[in-house]
């Protein structure tokens, strides 16, 4: 039962690194460096990129949910004892999966659709609508780490 707990917690860290990544990436990383790009090239990477990363964060938000559920079935005892900061941590991850589904990734998804429409079109003004749902998805990724760090500091306070 020892091993079987071993790699659950393990996979369950790694999913939630992954999705705390992807996270700090289209936060830190790749927002800003879209402000440096010309019209065209954004617009590629738009349709490109995004649909791919947006994957990516779906797999790792369910599969961190999915673990998460598991450990809680394997280890009911750990979860009791640290009843209160573990209920924190899991509100605090509903709360950034919920910012996820419901802000960014329709963001995301409307950003590549638009992009692939003027890329289509030739049309080479700014949209007000891309950079509307870029700045949204942008807001949403950085709530989403703060929430996701909060949630790895609840991780090392209960020892799990």
């Amino acid at each position: 039962m020892t091993s079987v707990l071993i790699i659950l917690l393990s996979v369950h860290l790694l999913l939630a690194l992954g999705w705390l990544g992807g996270e700090l990436m289209t936060a830190f990383v790749i927002g800003p460096g879209l402000q440096g790009m010309s019209l065209q090239s954004k617009r590629e990477f738009f349709v490109k990129v995004t649909p791919r990363a947006v994957r990516y964060v779906k797999w790792m938000i369910v599969g961190t949910g999915v673990t998460g559920i598991l450990l809680a079935i394997v280890t009911p005892s750990k979860v009791t004892a640290s009843g209160v900061v573990v209920s924190a941590g899991i509100v605090l991850a509903l709360i950034a999966a919920a910012i996820e589904v419901v802000v960014t990734t329709p963001s995301f998804k409307k950003m590549a659709s638009l992009a692939d429409a003027l890329l289509k079109s030739g049309q080479q003004t700014p949209s007000p609508e891309m950079a509307s749902h870029e700045k949204r998805a942008r807001r949403g990724s950085l709530a989403d780490t703060g929430l996701l760090v909060g949630v790895l500091v609840l991780m090392v306070i209960t020892g799990l």
